[in-house]
């Protein structure tokens, strides 16, 4: 994850968790879920975090964006790489 205009200011987390199939963004609790990936503790590093590199099994995935601070908002980007040459993203809008 990168934030569009980046900053030190702002430390970042991203965190991978499974979707189990009866689950949906409004139901899940994600302090109840096991991780699948994460960045690991927040960084203000300039450059962005990110997992390290894993195989995910196939399934539906939430990756979860994160600042250090509560309330904090700040534009970014996410890039997914993949070996698979199908598989999709999606993302959530307010």
């Amino acid at each position: 994850m990168q934030l569009l205009q980046p900053s030190t200011a702002t430390s970042l987390n991203v965190t991978i968790y499974p979707v189990f199939s009866s689950s949906s963004f409004v139901e899940c609790n994600l302090t109840k879920l096991r991780h699948t990936a994460t960045s690991g503790a927040y960084d203000d590093c300039i450059a962005g975090v990110a997992t390290p590199q894993i195989a995910l099994a196939k399934g539906k995935y939430w990756i979860v964006p994160s600042t250090y601070n509560p309330g904090m908002e700040a534009r970014f980007k996410i890039i997914v790489y993949s070996s698979v040459k199908e598989f999709e993203v999606k993302g959530l809008s307010n």
